[in-house]
């Protein structure tokens, strides 16, 4: 797994974190399903640019 996916998880980790998001809130947040929010948080899958702007918004 490529390094900077796993980092790009790591920060996505800790954004869901300071905002207090819990994964199913998270996740119909951003309108994807357990299954994949799963697979960004893992670092299987990269977190998509716009995923991270939208949880940037409540900050």
């Amino acid at each position: 797994m490529p390094a900077d996916r796993v980092e790009h998880a790591r920060r996505f980790r800790a954004l869901l974190a300071e905002l207090g998001l819990k994964h199913p809130d998270a996740a119909q947040m951003l309108h994807v399903s357990l299954r994949t929010l799963h697979n960004w948080l893992s670092g299987r899958h990269e977190v998509p640019y716009a995923a991270y702007q939208l949880l940037r918004l409540p900050r």
